[in-house]
C-alpha cells in the first residue's frame, strides 16, 4: 500500500503502479490487484456527514479497514486513511 500510494514520496496520495512492478517484479500484478480491492472497498464505506466530522469519518474509515484486515501494517492502514482524507477535502 505505501509504495502503491507513494507514502513518503509524493506530498498527497498519487497511485503508482509502476513502483509496485519496480519492487516486486515476480507479484506485481497480484500486489496491484490487490491494492486496487482495498481501495475500492474503502471507498465503499457509507460516510454520513451530517453526522460525522472529517476527522472521526477519517479515524472510523481506518478502524473498520484495519478489522477486515489484520493483515496490514499500521503504516498502510494510516496511509489509508491518507487516501480517504484527500479525497474528501
Amino acid at each position: 500500500m505505501l509504495i502503491y500510494l507513494s507514502k513518503g514520496r509524493s506530498p498527497f496520495p498519487r497511485r503508482d503502479p509502476d513502483a509496485v512492478v519496480r519492487e516486486f517484479p515476480a507479484d506485481g500484478s497480484e500486489l496491484l490487484a490487490y491494492a486496487e480491492a482495498v481501495l475500492h472497498e474503502m471507498n465503499s464505506l457509507p460516510t454520513d456527514w451530517a453526522t460525522e466530522t472529517y476527522r472521526d469519518a477519517i479515524e472510523r474509515v481506518k478502524n473498520e479497514m484495519a478489522r477486515r484486515h489484520p493483515e496490514l501494517s499500521e503504516e498502510a492502514i494510516d496511509a489509508i486513511g491518507w487516501v480517504f482524507s484527500y479525497d474528501w477535502k
